[in-house]
C-alpha cells in the first residue's frame, strides 16, 4: 500500500474519532467534501498548510499521522485553555497565531 493511501488511512480515523462527516472535516481545514476526500483516498498529498491546521485544530501528531509511529495525538500543552480561562479571548488569540503562520507560509510559497 502507498504511504498516501497509509496516511488516507489514519486520517480517516481522526475525523470519525472527531465525530464529523467528510465535508465538515474538509471545510475547518479549508476544504471542499471532495478535495478532503481525495485526501482520505490517497489522491492527493497532505500540504504544508493542511498539516499545520491538523495540529492546531485537532491537536493530531502529524509523525504518527506520515508514519503510524508514537502518540497519535500531540501532548496537551500549557497554553491550552484551562477552567477559569477567557475563552472567547484565548481562540481569539489562537486563530490570530494561525493566521500568521498561515500568512508566513503563503509568503515562503
Amino acid at each position: 500500500m502507498e504511504k498516501k493511501q497509509q496516511i488516507g488511512i489514519r486520517l480517516r480515523e481522526y475525523r470519525k474519532d472527531s465525530g464529523k462527516t467528510q465535508g465538515k472535516f474538509g471545510e475547518s481545514l479549508g476544504l471542499t467534501q471532495g478535495g478532503y476526500s481525495d485526501l482520505e483516498r490517497g489522491k492527493n498529498n497532505l500540504t504544508a498548510r493542511i498539516k499545520y491546521m491538523l495540529e492546531e485544530i485537532y491537536n493530531i501528531n502529524i509523525d504518527y499521522l506520515e508514519t503510524g509511529q508514537g502518540e497519535r495525538y500531540r501532548p496537551i500543552e500549557s497554553e491550552e485553555l484551562a477552567p477559569g480561562d477567557d475563552a472567547e479571548k484565548f481562540y481569539r488569540d489562537q486563530n490570530q497565531r494561525i493566521i500568521f503562520q498561515l500568512q508566513k507560509e503563503l509568503e515562503l510559497n
